[in-house]
Formats: structure tokens, C-alpha cells, sequence
């Protein structure tokens, strides 16, 4: 038990958000996929971009791989607005929560005065 504590939640928290940020991301890719397909695709054609460009080669359906090919670049658009949109709250979100650390430390003055540079003796020096 040598390791910061600190350090173990931040790495944590990282693995957890990274694993739920691609598990939401990839259901919006999916999601628009599916959504942005025409309604005269096959079902089998909606799962994936692999299945319906597979299932385009094998009926030779040009229609059906270019409508894949649009739906999942539409989809990636989306996801990718979605990360730009959740990166901005997060960053305003962390502007609004920073603190000013910095503090003043007023250099104390001495109750009684010294002798003045000048009453100094630098022959001792």
C-alpha cells in the first residue's frame, strides 16, 4: 500500500470513462447508422457497416454500399459533434470550479528598526 490513494481513484476514474465514453459513443454510431439507412434495407444491412457492405458485395447491391457508406459517415459525424459538444461542457465545467490558489504572504516588518545600511560596519566584513 505505497501508492497514493489519489493516484488509484484518477486511474480508475480514467479506465471507467474511457470504457463508458466508447460503450456511449458506439451506441450513437450505431444508432445513427441504423437510423440513417434507407427504410428499404434489409434488416441484416442495419446491424453493421461490415454487414451491409458484405451483404452489398454478395447481392452486388452498389445502391446498398453507398447508402452504408453515407450512413456511417453521417453517424461518425454525429459522434463525433457529441464529443466536441461534451468536451466544451466538461472544459466550462472545470473553468467554473477552478479555484485561485494563489495567497498572499505579506513580508513582515520588524517591530523595531535596524541600524541603517550606512551605520553598518563593513570593516569588519
Amino acid at each position: 500500500m505505497n501508492e497514493n490513494p489519489g493516484s488509484a481513484l484518477n486511474d480508475t476514474i480514467r479506465q471507467m470513462g474511457a470504457a463508458l465514453g466508447v460503450a456511449a459513443l458506439g451506441s450513437v454510431v450505431s444508432s445513427g447508422f441504423a437510423d440513417r439507412l434507407p427504410g428499404t434495407a434489409p434488416e441484416a444491412a442495419t446491424r453493421s457497416i461490415a454487414d451491409a457492405l458484405t451483404l452489398a458485395g454478395t447481392t452486388g447491391d452498389a445502391d446498398l454500399a453507398s447508402a452504408a457508406r453515407e450512413a456511417f459517415t453521417g453517424a461518425m459525424s454525429t459522434s463525433f459533434v457529441t464529443v466536441a459538444v461534451g468536451v466544451l461542457v466538461a472544459a466550462l465545467v472545470a473553468f467554473l470550479l477552478m479555484r485561485d490558489t494563489k495567497t498572499e504572504h505579506p513580508i513582515a516588518k520588524p517591530s523595531t528598526p535596524g541600524p541603517a545600511p550606512s551605520e553598518l560596519d563593513t570593516a569588519a566584513v
